[in-house]
């Protein structure tokens, strides 16, 4: 079944808190989602613990890494830009606001 909502969330260095975060998102009642997480320019080492948090979860969840070539961080708007470019849905919710109908 195609996702209706696409949740994209951009870390950098933060392991413990993503593994958090995942395992709330994956215990939702709601399914029909994916789940993009983009890198931006973690060590070797924290790449290697998204492995480890990765062999948990299902089709739904997607690690995407900064290219090589890229050598700073993109900061949020390339990390929603790509976001929008990757997802399987159109439109954009912002934190703090509401979608129409």
């Amino acid at each position: 079944m195609q996702p209706i909502v696409t949740v994209v969330i951009a870390t950098r260095d933060r392991a413990a808190y993503l593994e958090r975060l995942l395992g709330c998102i994956r215990e939702q009642d709601f399914t029909i989602f994916e789940c993009l997480v983009f890198d931006d320019g973690s060590a070797p080492e924290t790449i290697a613990l998204y492995e480890d948090i990765w062999r948990e979860l299902d089709h739904r969840f997607r690690l995407i890494l900064r290219a090589p070539q890229e050598r700073q961080p993109g900061g949020p708007s390339r990390i929603r830009n790509r976001g929008i470019m990757e997802a399987s849905i159109y439109r954009v919710l912002r934190r703090r606001r509401s979608l129409g109908p």
